[in-house]
């Protein structure tokens, strides 16, 4: 299992996205108007698919801060990088799960 995940960060028509090409991922698709919302969204979604995919209960970060990332956009796509944090799920936030959230 890959501790390292490669996402690609694109803008289209305005929204900041957030995509995979890596099969551990498919599905991945994060987009927002907003950059923070989605640059935030990324991880969780990261742990959704590898929970509900292949029951694998890890969480995820990113490599780099939002601001370093729209730093280095220069209008098409680039890779940005996230990372295992954890070997259990240290939050569970998301509507679509009825797990407790995990302590830290």
């Amino acid at each position: 299992m890959s501790k390292l995940f490669a996402i690609i960060y694109s803008r289209v028509d305005g929204a900041h996205m957030f995509t995979s090409g890596d099969s551990m991922l498919t599905g991945l698709c994060v987009g927002s108007n907003n950059a923070l919302a989605a640059y935030h969204d990324v991880a969780l979604q990261i742990e959704n698919l590898l929970l509900f995919n292949h029951g694998i209960t890890e969480s995820y970060g990113p490599c780099a801060s939002l601001e370093s990332i729209l730093a280095r956009y220069k209008g098409r796509p680039q890779t940005e990088f996230w990372k295992r944090i954890s070997k259990t799920l240290i939050r569970r936030d998301d509507p679509l799960t009825s797990e407790p959230e995990a302590t830290k």
